[in-house]
């Protein structure tokens, strides 16, 4: 504040009037600054006033505008959360009520038609589960993940009590913080467990390296840092270092082209790809030179890009770099997840002309349909330049013994384009094997000269340019997947995919219910169930595509332990069962029961004969033959009665020792009294101890197996194709060729019908999928043929059909033959499987070829073939009468008779909602054994359940923590704007009247010192 001083001291009247003047003026200013002031409650009006405070005040305003945002969201996600807890709150006391059921379900004493009422009890807490997961708050749906808009949970398709969850797995995240990003949102996963745990794909797909594998994606999708390497070229003795720089690579091609610029001031050196990494050589003419390469500075570079850093190579030995382990992704392409192609690249003199050899097929060789096995290594292309070749007309063609495909050019009028026709044309005609050629893109100089360099060669002499090498593996089988979800099955084929992209989004497809990912590792497919209440099974499509993406639910390193939702396959290890026969005679009170003292199978087929005796007083005499399996019985027929049989078997020495002799009581009582007649019968029914089940093949072998020590799918497929009963291998266990679990092919072929039985008191072979629950025993599945083959079907009364009499392919491929040797005859050529009949043309009628084969074939040829006349091309029945004539055919058509197994290892989601359904369904069958089961995994799900309940409480404490944390800061925020930029009002008040006190002090100042008297002038 500052008062006009009084005008004194000389001073002249304008100088005091100016002096006056700058006064009033300021103090004028400074009077509006507070009045401002005091009006806008602030302490400056621009930042200039006050640049500290400015400065300072604008960074508090804008947390202050973050925070308020952060507060705005907080509230939003307490409010989300908070109306979560509440439905959440509803879902827990049912699953009290829904733990009470399942409780009363498993005591023993409920009865069925309790079960029964509990089932219906059961079925409406589904329904409210069912509309507790739809609920929504402001239009978004709480439980769908980030997928707010879509209703989350969906009934089954086709009516199948099911429920599928369409939402995902996603987090709706909002700032609740400046650094602190919240949840929302719990998801129908983590509540209701509503998508399966992955079947996650035991094979390592990893991918080919080639040429267009990016940097970003090697090393496990870790990528390769930028920068430079280095290069030491020794020559003849002195060293010198080259750096290149790869900082601008994007792709293992951009690498290549680096290390094999022509600007190299050495060698450039040569880059080739095995499918695994890198193999980097010198020149051929790189004599007396080494070169070894090594990080620059203390990059790691070289090390990833899988090279052994300062290991010298020179042009005799290649340099073969380390694993580069590419990430799978979903532009990965199929053909490069489980091998990779053979390749080479011809490298000719001048630009614009290299050459990129690639063969169509992973692996080192390729099999085509017909069976022709190409080599894929190891294959040498050779250039051979012939004047008389014109430029268009270049071909190729290959010589299978020294594995050569020789192109032949024009000797100076040829390009690389000229040769790559020729040899892609010569591949599309099986000309040679198959490869495919394209320009190499390290040797073009831009889009439009690639390809037009000539390769220039003297002519007459064949120059072998390089040779095919780095394939393995083999192609993945593209027939797809056979998918069993919400009680339906899907045939998936995946022959228009073309990456692993490809496949995802066909798998993903809504109608098939899963959800499928890579994982997580990069380096395989995990494929999930979103339907709860069904089992989930993925098997082949008639391929292999499941077993080679390692998604197949059973294979052969399946663990029995996992059959069964996790039960395991019991092994029987209790005594076997041992032989019976009965015998009855048509009286009553006569049937007897023969049973071996010991179990086993050697105690089966053991022949019980009843004989006339030919003892005078009619005596009854036993006897056992143990060579031949035989029991007699010498019997008065018609007079002995079944007592005195038994009372004579039991003091005889012999046969009393193996087997004990009782009346057969079995239906009804019986006192012995009937009298016995003369026959016989045959023990059966016998087996080992431990035996788990049997199979009796079409030609009655019966092949006993213990499973005692398997512990896979692999063992099991081995103790029935590796069966001492079984070494002519006609009988083969193996994995389903459609669907999934385990299948016997029988190719024998007889009067008995392909069976498993399982023994008393196991269940191994309905664990194993072999016999359906309940059930005793289980006969071929599957429709089969038999080979067969109409001959002659244009002849009137004339035509045959010839055919093998069971099923099987033993007759597909038998030759028919009729051949005129003037005279009527039959034979069959074991060694050319060929039936030969000799014929006289004119003469030979097709009932004679019937007659001939049943008077000629030998008994064991009939029990295989069979021939009958056929109906008439007119439709009429032919009564066999006409001609025969010289003529042949060859049977065909036959198939093997295939027991398939039920698929031992389905998956489910373990969710509340599928536990309830399961539940359900066990209660309304009354099945105590399921209700068990379910019971257990509605435990586990409302143990997950609270868990995720819980989580949600802390995540609603850690946003009321977070809440008063943006409240205490508000204060703070307040409190350094009340100091930096808000006024103090009472400072302010007192600093306003001084200044209008000052202003006014210096207003009549001025008026004093301006008064116009004659006292001024003296």
């Amino acid at each position: 504040m500052s008062i006009i001083p009084l005008g004194f001291n000389r001073m002249s009247v304008p100088f005091q009037l100016l002096r006056a003047g700058g006064t009033l003026a300021n103090n004028g200013s400074l009077k509006a600054k507070y009045e401002q002031q005091l009006t806008s409650q602030i302490q400056y009006q621009y930042g200039s006033d006050s640049p500290y405070n400015a400065s300072t005040t604008l960074a508090i305003q804008a947390q202050i505008e973050r925070k308020t945002q952060n507060t705005a969201n907080l509230k939003n996600s307490q409010n989300f959360l908070t109306a979560s807890d509440v439905v959440l709150s509803k879902v827990a006391s049912l699953t009290n009520d829904a733990q009470a059921m399942a409780l009363n379900a498993i005591n023993t004493l409920t009865s069925a038609e309790e079960r029964g009422t509990l089932a219906q009890s059961v079925k409406q807490i589904v329904q409210q589960f069912f509309s507790i997961g739809n609920s929504s708050y402001e239009g978004r749906y709480l439980f769908a993940g980030s997928t707010t808009d879509i209703i989350p949970f969906e009934w089954g398709a086709d009516s199948t009590y099911t429920i599928n969850y369409t939402g995902n797995e996603s987090d709706v995240l909002s700032w609740s913080d400046t650094d602190i990003l919240t949840k929302s949102n719990t998801n129908g996963v983590e509540i209701f467990g509503a998508i399966s745990e992955p079947v996650r794909g035991k094979i390592d797909l990893n991918p080919a390296v080639t040429a267009s594998t990016l940097l970003a994606d090697l090393n496990g999708g870790r990528g390769v840092d930028k920068g430079f390497i280095q290069v030491t070229y020794t020559i003849d003795g002195k060293s010198a270092n080259y750096e290149i720089d790869l900082s601008k690579c994007v792709s293992l091609a951009d690498v290549e082209r680096q290390l094999e610029s022509k600007w190299n001031p050495y060698f450039s050196l040569k880059v080739e790809f095995d499918g695994k990494g890198m193999i980097i050589s010198l020149p051929p003419d790189a004599v007396n030179c080494s070169v070894k390469i090594s990080e620059s500075g203390r990059g790691t570079i070289a090390r990833q890009l899988g090279i052994p850093i300062n290991t010298q190579f020179d042009s005799e030995n290649k340099l073969v770099c380390n694993d580069l382990n590419p990430a799978l992704i979903s532009t990965t392409n199929l053909s490069n997840i489980l091998g990779a192609h053979a390749n080479a690249t011809l490298i000719f003199a001048g630009t614009n002309n290299d050459v990129l050899i690639e063969s169509k097929h992973n692996g080192e060789t390729y099999t085509d349909a017909d069976g022709n096995i190409f080599p894929l290594n190891g294959v040498n292309f050779a250039i051979q330049a012939d004047s008389n070749i014109t430029q268009g007309n270049e071909s190729a063609a290959y010589d299978p013994a020294t594995q050569t495909v020789t192109i032949k050019i024009h000797p100076d009028n040829t390009n690389a384009n000229n040769i790559i026709d020729a040899i892609n044309k010569a591949s599309e005609n099986n000309i040679i094997p198959p490869f495919n050629a394209k320009l190499s893109q390290t040797d073009s100089t831009g889009t439009a000269l690639a390809g037009t360099g000539i390769v220039s060669f003297l002519p007459g002499f064949t120059i072998n340019c390089g040779t095919t090498f780095g394939g393995v593996g083999t192609d993945l089988d593209l027939s797809g997947i056979e998918l069993t979800n919400g009680k339906r099955t899907f045939n998936i084929s995946f022959n228009d995919c073309k990456t692993v992209g490809d496949v995802l989004a066909k798998l993903n497809d809504p109608q098939y219910g899963i959800c499928a990912t890579i994982n997580e590792s990069k380096n395989g497919i995990d494929i999930r169930s979103r339907v709860s209440g069904a089992d989930f099974c993925i098997g082949e499509n008639g391929g292999s595509t499941a077993s080679q993406l390692g998604v197949r639910t059973v294979d052969l390193d399946s663990l029995l332990s996992e059959f069964d939702y996790g039960r395991g396959v019991s092994d029987y290890d209790g005594p076997g069962a041992s032989a019976t026969a009965y015998y009855s005679s048509v009286t009553a009170n006569s049937g007897l029961l023969f049973r071996a003292k010991s179990d086993g199978k050697q105690w089966n087929d053991y022949v019980i004969k009843f004989t006339q005796t030919t003892d005078v007083n009619g005596k009854v005499m036993v006897s056992i033959d143990e060579e031949s399996k035989t029991l007699n019985i010498a019997i008065n027929s018609g007079v002995t009665t079944a007592k005195e049989v038994v009372e004579a078997f039991n003091s005889q020495p012999g046969a009393k020792q193996f087997f004990d002799l009782q009346l057969d009581d079995t239906k009804s009582s019986n006192n012995g009294e009937g009298v016995i007649y003369l026959g016989e019968t045959k023990t059966s029914g016998g087996t080992n101890g431990g035996i788990d089940f049997t199979i009796t093949r079409n030609d009655g072998v019966v092949l006993e197996v213990d499973i005692h020590g398997a512990k896979t799918v692999d063992d099991i497929l081995r103790l029935v194709n590796e069966h001492s009963d079984n070494t002519d291998h006609l009988l083969k266990a193996r994995l389903s060729k459609y669907g999934n679990g385990i299948e016997l092919v029988d190719s024998s072929f007889g009067d008995n019908v392909m069976r498993v039985d399982r023994t008393l008191l196991s269940t191994s072979a309905i664990e194993l999928g072999l016999i359906d629950y309940g059930k005793e025993f289980r006969t071929n599945t599957d429709n089969y043929e038999v080979a067969g083959v109409v001959i002659n079907d244009d002849l009137l009364n004339g035509s045959l059909l010839i055919s093998a009499k069971y099923a099987g392919n033993y007759g597909n491929g038998v030759s028919v033959e009729f051949i005129d040797s003037g005279e009527l005859g039959f034979v069959w050529d074991a060694a050319a499987r060929t039936l030969r009949f000799g014929i006289e043309s004119g003469v030979t009628t097709a009932n004679d070829i019937i007659k001939i084969f049943e008077e000629q074939a030998s008994e064991q040829v009939r029990s295989m073939f069979n021939i009958q006349n056929v109906v008439n091309a007119d439709g009429s029945s032919s009564n066999g009468e006409g001609l025969i004539g010289a003529n042949s055919a060859i049977l065909s058509g036959g198939n093997d008779v295939i027991l398939k197994g039920n698929d031992p290892n389905p998956k489910e989601v373990e969710s509340l909602f599928g536990a309830m359904i399961r539940l359900q369904a066990a209660m309304e069958v009354n099945d105590a054994r399921e209700i068990e089961r379910a019971a257990g995994l509605l435990s586990y799900s409302i143990e997950k359940f609270n868990g995720a309940r819980t989580t949600v409480g802390v995540m609603l404490t850690s946003l009321d923590n977070v809440q008063e944390q943006l409240s205490n800061e508000n204060v703070r925020f307040q409190n350094t704007l009340e100091t930096t930029y808000y006024i103090d009002y009472a400072d302010a008040s007192l600093a306003y009247l001084a200044q209008e006190l000052a202003y006014q002090a210096s207003l009549q100042i001025t008026a004093s010192m301006f008064q116009m008297s004659l006292l001024n002038y003296l």
